[in-house]
């Protein structure tokens, strides 16, 4: 049972698929008739915001409709933002914005405008070099955070049967000039390479890559696809990334503070769902950050997981690589233990081989202490907790319980 806010006194409410489905189906008839309706995330801070983003399956497409609760004060502000094409239900205090429309992020409406606007626009950018010859096949989201950012896949026919695939991304707040600067000048070395940033458009806040070649590390992972070989390849190129010398200007942080202020934003969110996890979740936000300290600056991915790397032979390509800094790798490595972890228990992956790929990244931790090992581990579990909650997946509450139980416990052994 989802406790209401006092403040956002909707929320609880927009839990409830049936009610969303017709508020929604009432605002867009064109939607309706559709087969479900689902949350695909969503983010909340108690007396203040819930933002929801809800994934609607049609006949012949998934839609997102997004759905947001905000105090008094801050609602009407956000009203006079919205475009006319919106909603707003006043029983319920929320408004809805249909995709693409997002009042944080116009430059969506570009990259699904004319698609020979797009052209230009990837002229412009020094994506391609002429518009003459090139026409684009397709268009299509990859992924979505309202307010935040979103990711497209761009396909062109690039003239004598030559095809290209590009992402664009396109944020609410980023210096995207400089995150493109910052890309273009960074050495790669002989086993990996970072994504390649390709051109940008500063005005619009958005950045183009080049589509990484290869198979996604997960794949390797699967029932009857296992290759550990290949796995250890894209490894050892995560170690290689590790301890790269990096020429571009990357910021230095503190690792102590990392942990810190991430596993209290974890921590806080699933407190707000789940109270009666409060005060264990304050002690971990305690004990997390201890064994951490400042004596280690080496490239640190900050959202290594199996899906953002990509393997083509011994070769690997790290995507999603805008947060990287400089810190302490057993942060990386941590995210990646419980990733696999978790993945060892979904349908379809092989248990022995996370297994296995678990322990070959416990085997790359050097010599790092047993208690920073534990922590940065517990972390990693805490943002998987954090995913079971926020994505509302089928017994999150209970899942949340055991991953905080478990994260307890390695912190405390």
């Amino acid at each position: 049972m989802i406790a209401n806010d006092p403040v956002l006194t909707s929320f609880a409410h927009a839990f409830d698929m049936n009610l969303m489905g017709s508020v929604i189906a009432k605002a867009w008839p064109s939607l309706s008739p559709f087969k479900s309706c689902r949350i695909e995330r969503f983010r909340y801070r108690p007396g203040n915001r819930a933002v929801f983003l809800y994934e609607l399956e049609t006949d012949s497409a998934k839609e997102w409709v997004t759905g947001a609760l905000f105090s008094d004060h801050k609602r009407d502000k956000v009203r006079k933002q919205q475009s006319p094409n919106n909603a707003f239900d006043a029983a319920l205090n929320m408004t809805f914005e249909r995709f693409p429309s997002d009042r944080k992020l116009p430059s969506l409406g570009l990259l699904l405008a004319n698609r020979q606007e797009l052209l230009s626009r990837l002229f412009a950018a020094g994506v391609i070099a002429s518009c003459a010859n090139v026409t684009v096949t397709d268009v299509r989201p990859m992924r979505y955070r309202p307010g935040l950012a979103a990711v497209m896949r761009i396909d062109l026919n690039t003239g004598n049967g030559g095809t290209r695939t590009i992402y664009a991304k396109t944020y609410a707040s980023a210096d995207v000039a400089d995150i493109h600067r910052i890309f273009r000048e960074t050495r790669h070395g002989e086993r990996h390479q970072l994504a390649r940033a390709v051109g940008c458009l500063p005005s619009d806040r958005i950045i183009f890559w080049e589509a990484a070649k290869g198979t996604p590390l997960p794949e390797f992972l699967k029932t009857g696809a296992v290759d550990i070989s290949q796995i250890g390849s894209g490894l050892a190129a995560i170690a290689e990334f590790h301890h790269q010398p990096m020429n571009a200007n990357f910021k230095r942080v503190s690792s102590a503070k990392t942990v810190a202020v991430e596993s209290k934003a974890h921590a806080s969110f699933i407190a707000s769902m789940l109270p009666k996890l409060g005060p264990t979740l304050d002690h971990l936000c305690e004990v997390l950050p201890v064994p951490f300290s400042d004596d280690v600056s080496t490239p640190v991915h900050g959202d290594m997981k199996p899906e953002h790397v990509f393997l083509s032979g011994d070769a690997a390509t790290l995507i999603d690589v805008e947060g990287i800094e400089l810190s302490d790798p057993v942060l990386d490595l941590g995210n990646l233990m419980a990733r696999f972890d978790q993945l060892s228990r979904i349908p379809g992956y092989s248990p022995d081989a996370c297994r296995q790929s678990f322990e070959m990244v416990m085997a790359t931790m050097g010599d790092a202490s047993d208690t920073k090992r534990a922590a940065a581990y517990a972390l990693g579990k805490l943002k998987t907790a954090t995913y079971a909650v926020r994505h509302q997946e089928l017994g999150w509450a209970a899942a949340a319980e055991k991953i905080v139980d478990e994260c307890t416990k390695l912190a405390l052994a």
